[in-house]
């Protein structure tokens, strides 16, 4: 460990990126212990496990590693559908489950007021707005194709 390593380190945990190495030494220089030069870095992506390849008759072996490019399948996704609420059931729904004769007066209340409060939310949500469950299969988007539609959504969103 060095101060490199933990800015990888650190940088591949802020930025979901997976660290790929192989077992075997990669780099046998003539003065010190093999070590591993080579590695992959891969976001959203999975690969196998890469393999140091004594190909060359130098001090350097390469690595190689299999990119899996299928689809990625996400958690299904529960939207609730607005446009579809029946609001007068969610505002029945929560002044059945909210009190509003109880005041706040030590320092425990604000916490169980606002536990019940989204307790009672919740439940007015679930009785009264239908919801959508939604699948998506993707591979995925290119980090700098992320990158532009991003950029395109500030933009869009600011002006």
């Amino acid at each position: 460990m060095n101060r490199n390593s933990r800015t990888l380190l650190s940088y591949c945990i802020n930025k979901d990126i997976t660290l790929y190495y192989p077992d075997q030494p990669t780099h046998f220089p003539y003065n010190s212990d093999p070590s591993v030069l080579d590695i992959a870095l891969s976001k959203r992506c999975p690969i196998s496990k890469p393999q140091a390849v004594p190909a060359l008759t130098s001090d350097h072996n390469p690595i190689v590693f299999k990119i899996h490019l299928h689809p990625t399948t996400s958690k299904p996704r529960t939207l609730y559908d607005y446009k579809q609420a029946n609001w007068s059931l969610f505002r029945a729904t929560l002044d059945l489950h909210l009190d509003s004769k109880n005041p706040v007066l030590t320092t425990i209340d604000p916490e169980h007021a606002i536990t019940t409060f989204e307790t009672s939310v919740r439940q007015a949500a679930i009785s009264a707005i239908p919801v959508q469950t939604v699948q998506r299969n993707h591979l995925p988007l290119p980090p700098n194709f992320c990158t532009l539609l991003n950029l395109k959504n500030h933009y869009r969103r600011r002006y």
